[in-house]
């Protein structure tokens, strides 16, 4: 028995940054795609301004969601730190956007355009072998919320980009 339709549907627009969220005074125990929206101001965060936990502290959450391109296996990872993300100069994180999730069993969304990365300003030493749904636009606080291998890998030269397909980042529940 897998999860419900409801559920699925919940669990992939939470991925995809479409979420709906709680309100409260306090922030909440930490659960896996839980999300709060202080109802006063808490520390440094905004009354009724949309939180996630980014791995060490509840943040305010764009509901932004961003590709990010993997030279390593992320295996296990739920970090954005213990991903090993490609450092080609001209490489950076790409917005994702994603249509809202079928209602059907298994509910599903993809990416709505293509994701281009670069161009490239250096060789790539390395070859882009997965890409990685991350919840930060740069740095490694943040979340790796999904990963999917790029086959065949990418390993592109100066002045040429890495596309990504619509329809790539996929996801079903």
């Amino acid at each position: 028995m897998g999860i419900a339709q409801v559920g699925a549907q919940a669990n992939l627009n939470y991925l995809a940054g479409n979420v709906v969220t709680i309100r409260q005074a306090t922030a909440p125990t930490w659960v896996p795609g839980l999300c709060w929206v202080p109802s006063v101001i808490v520390g440094s965060l905004a009354a009724n301004v949309p939180c996630t936990w980014n791995s060490s502290a509840w943040v305010a959450d764009t509901g932004a969601r961003y590709l990010a391109l993997l030279s390593a296996d992320p295996g296990e990872a739920t970090t954005i730190a213990a991903l090993t993300e490609i450092t080609t100069p001209g490489y950076a994180r790409q917005l994702v956007t994603f249509a809202n999730a079928t209602a059907a069993d298994p509910s599903i969304i993809q990416n709505t355009a293509p994701i281009v990365f670069g161009p490239m300003t250096a060789d790539m030493a390395v070859a882009a072998g997965w890409a990685a749904l991350v919840t930060v636009v740069s740095g490694v606080t943040g979340l790796c919320l999904y990963t999917w291998p790029l086959t065949p890998p990418e390993r592109v030269a100066i002045s040429q980009t890495v596309d990504v397909a619509t329809g790539f980042c996929q996801i079903q529940e």
